[in-house]
């Protein structure tokens, strides 16, 4: 087998692509492409504990703690204790955050759009669906 004909490779050279893109836009916020997936999950639903992210996200722990604590020092996130159960910490945006909310689904927008622009709308659907079937 000719290794262009490998998925493997085929996959890895699409995921440096898509990714040197996202790694631009998210620069451009003073971020990095996990950041701004922790933000995304954070903006969507405020007050989820980092585990419940970590599940989302397919983060673990150890990797997830070092995002969120860069995402603190850097003001884009704060912790507060679960009125529920106290031993939980939630994590919400900061109000720097939500200003901030606008400019990066603009840029996720744009890097999706750029893309998938040589795509028909059923090949986009059609590589959406097979994109989540690998990643189960």
């Amino acid at each position: 087998m000719h290794y262009k004909d490998c998925i493997m490779f085929q996959m890895a050279k699409a995921y440096q692509r898509v990714h040197a893109e996202f790694k631009s836009g998210a620069a451009e916020l003073g971020l990095t492409p996990i950041q701004c997936l922790v933000l995304q999950a954070v903006f969507e639903e405020p007050g989820l504990s980092s585990g419940e992210i970590g599940q989302r996200l397919h983060i673990d722990s150890a990797t997830l703690s070092g995002i969120l604590d860069r995402l603190i020092e850097r003001g884009w996130i704060i912790k507060n204790t679960s009125a529920k159960d106290r031993r939980v910490l939630e994590i919400h945006p900061t109000e720097q955050a939500l200003e901030q909310k606008t400019a990066l689904d603009g840029m996720v927008e744009s890097l999706n759009e750029k893309v998938l622009a040589s795509f028909r709308v059923e090949e986009k659907m059609l590589l959406r669906r097979m994109l989540e079937d690998l990643a189960r």
